[in-house]
């Protein structure tokens, strides 16, 4: 009776055989060293000795090899499959590995997409050239006819002028000649006869018109009074000529600008012409703001203008790294001079110091706990550590304990709040971002690619995505997953944008009320608006001026209650130049118009060196439920604590 075709496929395969392909001897030996670049198969005795001596132990029988080889691809291929199947969740990377897939002819259409949009891009040029030559020669023309019709009207004015100036005054001027009969006769002898004629018919002609002057006749006081006006004309255009000043340096008047705006149009179209529709994140319509204690919400839309009003200024007797607001009068500090937490009450003027890390304190973070709803803080510190603090606790007792103490493998130097209850993530100084659980511990790093230090994260979405920002112009997005047996935070970027139009980014903001943008703030006082959908810079303006600092500190005001093109504002501290700038910002059509800002107090030069920190916090007004806006300003070169009413008009 025949066997069964399932009883087949069941039944172990008889194992084949491996031979030398030349002595046709079989191998029975397998080098298993993962590291061997030599070749595997042990084909003589001499083998072992001559290719593996300094792993001999590696060198096993092939039934073993092939049993532990395939145990360990199977163990791998299920953990690579979880991590596939998580790669494959986001529809853009199925997208993705379609048209990887195409291989070559995908290259070949984007060659000749990058080609076609190359002989655009010059025809563009070339236009822009034409027009640019057009509009320059448009205004030599015009300029040149405006000099030379000046000089016309000028010397018309003036020949004018003159002629009627000796039609009418010739006697009066020249009385010398006719006072006094010696002279008026010296002077007929000394003309000779036709000269004589000449000059006595001219004196005649002025007796005349003298006389007609002198009886008030109406035409000639008409010409004098159109003398007079002719005269203040002719003044006018003498003590204001044309006053072209010659171009000194062409490059720090107007040329900087002019190529400036036309390199940012044509910028902005080649990155919109170059965006490839597979990469769009439908998700940022749900952004919610990330930056703790830079931006607020107002309830009203009727303010034009904003105003610093000097009210406290305390010291604490410490420089100050870093600080935080904690509630509307507690604030929790760290020092350049020790690793000890302040924690500074402005309204009894009280200082407690707490033992904490053992090195200087860098970063302070309000987290949000939603599952015991405790209020909670963080600190992060040079000696490797996050400690975690509850506020309830700090603010009442003398010794309060340490909720939890997490450490890190590298030094830390910013750190934000993913407000899920359970995660916050930070940058160190090896310019890597990290994901931390702060209830298990446990902590997933990944490098940004950056060359430059990291200057912030800003979050944006709620528990799942952050941004990172650095000096070197890279703006890397990150997404929170978990790995799904051990649960380990699991960080994946989602999206890399490399452009050297950013700057050197100071801070980015997500507005609530503008889905899909954010807003960049470079050092040199630029404000730009990034679209994520187009993937692309979609507005930039400088504010009054251009400034090169690198101390920028900035916050965001929003107005709460307009559903229609919703109005921001940005202010912007320039601590270099002791400068406060507001920046009225729009969408539909974007806009931006500045202002500065009167600081009512002017910043020391130790001070204006220093790095500062900015912190928008609410006051409290008496027993009544209204409450003042306060930015309060710190510095790690003084132990003075500056604060501002912020009001609008």
């Amino acid at each position: 009776m025949e066997e069964s075709l399932a009883y087949k496929l069941s039944a172990p395969l008889p194992l084949p055989t491996l031979k030398n392909t030349f002595t046709q001897q079989l191998i029975t030996k397998v080098c298993s060293d993962l590291a061997c670049d030599k070749r595997p198969f042990i084909q003589s005795s001499e083998d072992p000795q001559l290719f593996h001596n300094d792993h001999l132990t590696k060198v096993i029988d092939v039934e073993t090899f092939t049993a532990q080889f395939c145990e360990e691809m199977s163990k791998l291929a299920n953990q690579n499959s979880v991590l596939y199947q998580e790669f494959m969740q986001n529809k853009e990377n199925i997208t993705l590995l379609q048209i990887l897939e195409q291989g070559d002819s995908h290259l070949s259409k984007i060659d000749e997409m990058v080609n076609r949009q190359k002989n655009d891009f010059v025809m563009d040029i070339a236009n822009l050239q034409e027009r640019i030559i057009q509009a320059i020669q448009s205004i030599k023309e015009e300029n040149i006819k405006k000099l030379d019709s000046f000089n016309e009207q000028y010397k018309q004015s003036f020949i004018t002028l003159k002629a009627n100036i000796d039609q009418f005054f010739l006697l009066s001027r020249q009385n010398f000649y006719y006072s006094n009969q010696n002279t008026f006769q010296y002077k007929l002898a000394s003309l000779g006869t036709p000269e004589a004629q000449q000059f006595l018919s001219n004196l005649k002609s002025h007796i005349n018109k003298s006389k007609l002057l002198s009886q008030g006749n109406v035409t000639p006081l008409q010409m004098l009074t159109e003398m007079q006006t002719l005269a203040r004309f002719l003044m006018q255009m003498t003590n204001s000529p044309p006053n072209y000043e010659k171009i000194q340096n062409l490059q720090s008047n107007f040329l900087d600008s002019l190529v400036n705006e036309a390199g940012f149009v044509l910028n902005t179209a080649i990155s919109s012409r170059m965006y490839i529709p597979f990469g769009c994140n439908k998700e940022l319509s749900q952004v919610l703001t990330g930056e703790n204690n830079l931006q607020l919400q107002l309830p009203t839309r009727n303010i034009d203008n904003f105003f610093l009003k000097p009210t406290k200024k305390f010291s604490i007797g410490t420089q100050i790294t870093c600080i935080l607001s904690i509630s509307e009068q507690l604030f929790a500090i760290g020092s350049q001079n020790d690793s000890q937490l302040r924690m500074f009450d402005s309204t009894n003027k009280k200082i407690s110091t707490f033992q904490a890390h053992n090195q200087n304190i860098v970063s302070l973070e309000k987290i949000h706990n939603y599952e015991n709803n405790s209020r909670q803080f963080v600190s992060l510190g040079l000696d490797l550590q996050i400690i975690v603090w509850n506020i309830d606790d700090i603010s009442v007792s003398t010794q309060p304990r340490v909720f939890r103490r997490i450490p890190i493998q590298q030094m830390g130097i910013s750190i934000i709040d993913l407000k899920d209850s359970t995660h916050i993530a930070f940058s160190d100084v090896h310019k890597d971002v990290n994901i931390c659980n702060i209830y298990s511990q446990k902590i997933g790093t990944c490098n940004t690619n950056s060359l430059s230090k990291i200057n912030g994260l800003t979050l944006l979405k709620k528990g799942e995505k952050f941004i990172s920002y650095s000096q070197d112009s890279i703006i890397n997005i990150w997404r929170l997953t978990k790995y799904s047996s051990s649960q380990d935070p699991i960080l994946i970027c989602d999206q890399s944008l490399d452009d050297p139009l950013f700057g050197s980014i100071s801070q980015i903001f997500i507005a609530t009320q503008w889905p899909g943008h954010c807003i960049i703030v470079s050092f040199e006082g630029s404000v730009k608006l990034f679209d994520f959908n187009k993937n692309c810079i979609v507005f930039t303006k400088f504010g009054n001026r251009k400034i090169q600092s690198n101390q920028m500190e900035s916050f965001l005001i929003e107005v709460s209650d307009q559903k229609s093109n919703p109005p921001i504002w940005l202010i912007t501290f320039s601590f270099t130049d002791n400068i406060a700038t507001q920046h009225h910002l729009s969408m539909a059509p974007y806009a931006m118009h500045s202002l500065d800002i009167k600081m009512g107090h002017q910043l020391s030069v130790q001070q204006s060196q220093g790095k500062h920190k900015v912190q928008l916090f609410n006051q409290q007004n008496g027993n009544v439920k209204a409450y003042t806006t306060m930015v309060m300003f710190s510095s790690d070169t003084t132990d003075e604590l500056m604060i501002y009413e912020l009001k609008g008009n």
